[in-house]
């Protein structure tokens, strides 16, 4: 019998499900919760960036990295997720997976998903599922995924 799993996630939550077959309902295997991903950037970072004057006192700026910390924490958690979906992979928890997230998040899930992990995903698709109801979700599941 061939296990699969649905990756449910956004920036906040991740949840993750087996099934057999979708019309015949999804087991809740983990949940994953990243509440500091909802917070602002003024609230993540806690220093401001240096400052300087120029020579002459006429002009300055500011010192500082090109990055977001929320972006950082963001890249992160999806790092998170992609491990441990690729140590139940070496397990042999699940033989595909499909997975559904927003736009963004997607593509960090993407890019941080290892090339045998990346064989096993069947599906994608660039929506917010996380607060389908879970009664619902079968069936919100399979109109996005009718032919899996």
């Amino acid at each position: 019998m061939d296990v699969k799993w649905l990756v449910i996630a956004n920036a906040r939550k991740a949840k993750v499900y087996s099934f057999v077959y979708l019309n015949r309902g999804l087991k809740l295997v983990t949940e994953m919760d990243h509440p500091e991903n909802t917070l602002k950037e003024h609230d993540v970072v806690t220093d401001r960036h240096g400052r300087y004057q120029a020579q002459g006192g006429l002009s300055g700026g500011v010192y500082g990295e090109d990055y977001s910390a929320k972006e950082t924490n963001l890249e992160k958690t999806a790092k998170e997720l992609m491990a441990w979906l690729d140590k139940a992979r070496m397990a042999h928890k699940y033989t595909a997976l499909i997975m559904a997230a927003p736009p963004h998040y997607m593509g960090l899930l993407k890019k941080n998903m290892s090339k045998p992990l990346e064989a096993l995903l069947h599906r994608t698709v660039s929506k917010d599922l996380v607060r389908v109801p879970e009664h619902k979700l079968s069936e919100a599941v399979a109109q996005e995924f009718a032919h899996f």
